[in-house]
């Protein structure tokens, strides 16, 4: 078992608020001794992006827990109130408007260093320095060439340079992607919470990251996906804008399949999945056994705009 992990089972461990029995605890304790050749991730959560996703808070854990072992945790698009009414709405829309918007936020963000927040810029800065290459790029290609280059791809090309540069876009924050990203920010660090001010009425999910899944998009271990935009001639990073924070970006989000639970005052919430499954063996890579035969019943009571689901290499947005 991974020594991360071991800090679960220091906590009063729950399933819907209720603790666990002795065999329970056992079965738990076998599961997390079966992740092996993974990244244990963590992802804060405060009291108003439960609200603003699941319509409720740890007040009622119960309806939480099913919530969140239904749904896993989704990126800002799919449920925030959008900075962008007509544009970059889709995971899938690969017009000329899109990739213009990309280009300018490269040219802001990266060239002119247009940013509000000091420690940003200067993060930035450092950024800059360590991936000359990459910053050449941006800073000698025009418009006209940049929407060359992408008109000489097929679709799922475009998609997979669209995601890259829109994940990397996502970790600067607000200030780079705004609310219509459809990535989600993870850590390997326990102590993300301290960049993000998490609220003591928040939650700290825990999930884990498989070797070879498809969508990371910012992580060396990970990130697969960098190596397929730089065979198509385009520029990726050798470095994280924010190394401290060790971020793993998902794109659209961190499935139910792949949460072990999540903190909440002095308790860890257990996913329940975890007990209805046969084995083992495969946990690591294949996830866990969820059911989610009530999952657009109960669409409804949550605070979802649009949904996703994962083909293979496919994400459909609905």
């Amino acid at each position: 078992m991974q020594k991360k992990l071991k800090y679960i089972l220091n906590k009063r461990l729950t399933t819907k608020g209720e603790p666990l029995d002795a065999v329970r605890i056992q079965t738990l304790k076998q599961f997390l001794s079966y992740l092996q050749n993974v990244s244990i991730v963590y992802r804060c959560v405060g009291s108003d992006y439960l609200q603003k996703q699941y319509n409720t808070s740890i007040d009622n854990i119960g309806l939480l827990s099913d919530d969140i072992f239904l749904y896993g945790d989704k990126g800002k698009l799919f449920y925030d109130e959008l900075d962008q009414k007509t544009k970059n709405l889709k995971i899938d829309e690969l017009t000329n408007i899109v990739f213009c918007h990309i280009y300018n936020k490269y040219q802001r963000i990266f060239v002119t260093q247009s940013v509000n927040c000091e420690k940003t810029k200067e993060s930035i800065r450092k950024f800059n320095e360590s991936n000359p290459n990459f910053i050449r790029y941006w800073e000698h290609i025009s418009t006209e060439e940049w929407l060359s280059q992408i008109e000489q791809l097929d679709e799922k090309d475009k998609q997979q340079v669209k995601d890259y540069y829109i994940a990397i876009l996502h970790t600067v924050g607000l200030a780079g992607y705004g609310r219509n990203s459809y990535f989600l920010s993870t850590s390997r660090k326990r102590d993300i919470g301290k960049f993000l001010h998490i609220p003591n009425d928040g939650i700290e999910i825990v999930g884990w990251t498989r070797i070879g899944s498809k969508n990371v998009y910012t992580s060396k271990r990970f990130n697969r996906n960098a190596d397929i935009v730089k065979q198509l001639g385009f520029p990726v990073i050798k470095s994280d804008i924010f190394p401290e924070q060790e971020e793993i970006t998902y794109k659209c989000g961190l499935l139910p399949h792949f949460i072990i639970g999540f903190f909440y005052d002095d308790s860890f919430e257990v996913n329940p999945y975890i007990f209805e499954s046969e084995s083992f063996l495969n946990v690591s890579h294949e996830g866990l056994p969820v059911c989610q035969a009530p999952f657009y019943e109960r669409l409804r009571e949550v605070n979802y705009r649009w949904t996703y689901i994962e083909f293979d290499d496919l994400f459909v947005q609905i």
